[in-house]
């Protein structure tokens, strides 16, 4: 039974993350509704990451280590793979640009276009929302979440200018540190609706029984 309920949780979530990441593609196309489409797909992606976050019992240097190596292996392989090595052999460019696009993969978020952002600002969101959990109860992290957010909607409105291929150097943020201010909040329901939903099944049994 038990793991009948594991094996349809990770079919439904990887169901809907297919969906996401459809939209995800859709969105990079010249779809009218792209806009739209990024409004709701990002969000969800931290969203379904909080829902399945499990803690419990493990040590900062353990849990961010295992996150760590999890996340960013295939991120730098990818990168290897499909940035690095057509940047050498096939547009055989100066090792001073290689350098350049090197450092600025590292840095990422805005810095370096493209996909790329993501991995990064996962990693980063998971750190600030491990540190929160450890320090602070739900109350307090939720009134420290909401300041974050509405500081987060206005530098996205007010700083951050609508084409970020133009954004000045200053405002490249290491890892998209700007949009963990969003992302934060984001995990936090998830994992909020997760426990609800917990509730609400114990409920059921117990009603049931």
């Amino acid at each position: 039974m038990c793991s009948e309920q594991i094996n349809q949780r990770e079919e439904w979530a990887d169901i809907f993350k297919g969906i996401l990441i459809f939209c995800v593609v859709l969105g990079h196309s010249n779809y009218i509704y792209s806009d739209i489409l990024y409004w709701f797909s990002m969000p969800l992606f931290f969203m379904i990451y909080g829902y399945f976050w499990k803690d419990k019992g493990k040590s900062a240097l353990i849990f961010l280590s295992k996150k760590a190596k999890h996340f960013f292996i295939p991120f730098v392989f990818y990168f290897v793979v499909l940035d690095l090595i057509p940047m050498i052999f096939l547009e055989k460019i100066s090792l001073e640009i290689v350098l350049k696009r090197c450092f600025a993969f590292v840095w990422s978020g805005k810095l370096y276009q493209g996909v790329y952002w993501f991995i990064p600002t996962l990693f980063l969101s998971v750190c600030i929302f491990y540190f929160l959990r450890r320090c602070f109860d739900r109350r307090k992290r939720i009134i420290i979440m909401c300041c974050m957010y509405v500081l987060g909607i206005i530098i996205s409105i007010k700083v951050v200018p609508e084409c970020v291929t133009n954004i000045p150097l200053y405002l490249c943020l290491p890892w998209n540190a700007d949009v963990c201010l969003l992302t934060v909040g984001y995990i936090e329901f998830g994992l909020f609706v997760h426990e609800v939903k917990g509730k609400i099944n114990l409920n059921v049994k117990a009603a049931l029984s």
